[in-house]
């Protein structure tokens, strides 16, 4: 089966906000299994569950499944489903644990953190927090508590991971593991870029940001502002990933939607041209509409005068998103790499 019918029934069922038209055909049962292990690697499992289910519902599971055990093959699918699901969903629970135990250190030690992605998105982005799970925590500070947060993490157990990088000094996170515990690694960042000759083009730090306290928490923790949400997402899909994955388009579709008002552009253009983030967001925007025809990230774009194409409209073509890691495109994401390092 051609990849681009697998790909098509991808997009219809990962939106968060719901599901999308199916495509005409219906998906053949033994290739179930292939786009659910494809949505997990998209990030985007638990919507596709979501809408699957009721697709099922309101169109008949012959709509989905093209085989006479359709029932049968569906089923057994959704149930693997929730046995990957549950394991993905008791790991985000373990993590927002972390955030409540550290966020209490810094609080005490008087050191301003925030949520990176993961819990924040989840909890302010999606329609259902559960329809974004993440497997580590991110925590952003100020370089200049970096010191003060990296002397707390060892009194709970944390140690640094060791691991072989290509500079001695420079990188703007650094990863902390603890040895007694299954969750997710903890990464504190002072830069959310961490090579430090990507940084020459692209830069996004905690002044950089904007933040606001939430009336309804009590960890102390800072939460970013939409339009700081929008970048973080922007400027974390082109740098950490060079968008190989869903999610963190959806990210930046949801994020877009909410930004409306003249403050949030005005905020999103002055961030973006002091910080080097223009191409990340361009680029996100274009990638969003071309794959979800996302209507606020065009009208974003636009507002901000940037680009709808360019070289990196060739190199980061919707295809080399849906395919992730495919070998024979690494060269691309390459050369969109030192697109970044140069503003």
């Amino acid at each position: 089966m051609r990849a681009s019918r697998l790909h098509a029934w991808l997009l219809a069922l990962s939106d968060p906000a719901g599901c999308r038209s199916l495509p005409a055909r219906p998906l053949p049962g033994e290739h179930w299994a292939r786009l659910c292990t494809l949505a997990s690697r998209h990030g985007v499992l638990p919507a596709l569950s979501a809408n699957t289910k009721r697709a099922m519902a309101t169109e008949g599971v012959a709509r989905l499944a093209a085989d006479r055990d359709a029932g049968a093959v569906m089923e057994r699918v959704l149930a693997d489903v929730k046995r990957r699901l549950i394991a993905q969903a008791a790991l985000s629970l373990a993590i927002r644990g972390q955030i409540r135990e550290i966020a209490a250190a810094f609080r005490a030690a008087g050191v301003p953190a925030a949520v990176l992605k993961g819990a924040d998105f989840a909890d302010h982005l999606y329609p259902d927090p559960s329809l974004r799970l993440f497997t580590d925590l991110d925590l952003l500070v100020s370089r200049q508590y970096l010191g003060d947060a990296e002397r707390i993490l060892p009194e709970f157990g944390y140690v640094p991971q060791q691991a072989a990088m290509k500079y001695d000094a420079g990188y703007g996170e650094r990863s902390w593991v603890r040895a007694d515990r299954q969750e997710g690694t903890l990464e504190v960042h002072w830069n959310l870029v961490n090579s430090p000759t990507l940084r020459r083009g692209v830069s996004l730090s905690w002044e950089d940001l904007a933040f606001e306290k939430s009336e309804e928490a009590e960890d102390g923790l800072l939460r970013p502002t939409t339009p700081a949400r929008l970048l973080i997402a922007a400027v974390h899909g082109a740098a950490s990933h060079g968008f190989d994955r869903l999610q963190p388009l959806y990210d930046i579709s949801l994020a877009a939607q909410r930004c409306a008002g003249e403050s949030d552009i005005r905020w999103l253009s002055e961030t973006a041209g002091r910080t080097g983030a223009g191409l990340p967001l361009a680029v996100s925007f274009s990638l969003a509409w071309r794959l979800f025809g996302t209507p606020a990230c065009d009208a974003l774009r636009a507002a901000l005068r940037l680009p709808r194409r360019g070289l990196w409209t060739v190199l980061l073509s919707p295809g080399v998103v849906l395919r992730g890691h495919w070998p024979p495109d690494s060269f691309r994401r390459q050369l969109f790499r030192e697109m970044l390092k140069r503003r």
